[in-house]
């Protein structure tokens, strides 16, 4: 029998064929398990990012009403001894020989004696409040301290998303805590993985306003060797902070000059002239 009509070879195929289909739909399955589990779990690590930057802003607020209170108590205080200094400096009265003379002597002295309790009460309770409240910021600047450490790291870890780094270099951005490690670990993501424009926007953005010297070298190489437009308006901006160095000035000055784009050669214009906001 000729093996195209030999029905044992049809029957195999077939069960083959069905093999295969069950293969590929339980790895197509698998796979999207796999990924439905690394957005979830994305999704809860920048949530609970975004938590603890609500919290540190909280304290923030809180510690600046406190500066404030605090501000006022002393301006308070300040107007008491004044008014102290202001009785103390009355004349007493002459001494009269009627009744009424000595009574008078007799009541002004009381009130200074009054005014003076009062501002030692004063200044007491303040001393104290005071003591509470730098207690209070101390322990507050130590959470807050720890919690910027978690955010050093998360920048500086590889193992987390490119999302979840930039959120956490904005919140050190925040708060002035962006270290030369941080900055030179979104360097090199800047000029080596990060290969979406918007991504590398959204690096440069979180640099912006650092004058850490080892970044010039990248941002130039950014300047000459980036394509978007987009891209090279961030670079500028964040070069406009270096404009004092003389390679950042020479190569902005080439752009000013002999870029294709106005709107980038206007923007480098700027940046010599201006520097960073």
């Amino acid at each position: 029998m000729h093996p195209e009509q030999n029905p044992t070879n049809g029957t195999m195929s077939g069960i083959v064929v069905a093999g295969l289909l069950v293969l590929s739909i339980g790895g197509g399955a698998a796979f999207w398990t796999w990924n439905q589990a690394n957005a979830v779990q994305d999704l809860a690590g920048q949530a609970m990012l975004e938590e603890r930057g609500a919290r540190i802003t909280l304290l923030s607020v809180h510690l600046d009403k406190a500066s404030r209170h605090i501000k006022e108590q002393e301006a308070e205080l300040e107007s008491l001894r004044k008014a102290v200094a202001a009785a103390e400096k009355t004349p007493t009265p002459v001494p009269a020989i009627d009744t009424a003379g000595a009574a008078d002597r007799a009541r002004l002295q009381s009130e200074k004696m009054e005014l003076r309790r009062k501002l030692d009460r004063f200044e007491k309770r303040e001393k104290e409040k005071k003591r509470i409240e730098m207690a209070k910021k101390y322990r507050r600047s130590n959470r807050l301290g720890r919690s910027l450490e978690v955010y050093q790291r998360r920048v500086l870890d590889d193992t987390w998303d490119l999302a979840s780094r930039l959120a956490a270099l904005d919140i050190l951005r925040q708060h002035g805590a962006r270290t030369p490690e941080a900055a030179r670990s979104m360097m090199e993501l800047l000029l080596g993985s990060a290969t979406d424009p918007e991504m590398r926007t959204k690096i440069l953005q979180g640099l912006r306003g650092l004058r850490y010297p080892e970044m010039i070298v990248g941002l130039l190489q950014m300047l000459t060797s980036e394509s978007d437009n987009g891209v090279r308006l961030e670079t500028i901006a964040t070069l406009a902070y270096f404009n004092e160095d003389e390679s950042v000035r020479g190569a902005l000055g080439e752009t000013m000059q002999y870029d294709d784009s106005a709107e980038v050669r206007e923007r480098a214009a700027t940046a010599l002239a201006e520097g960073g906001d």
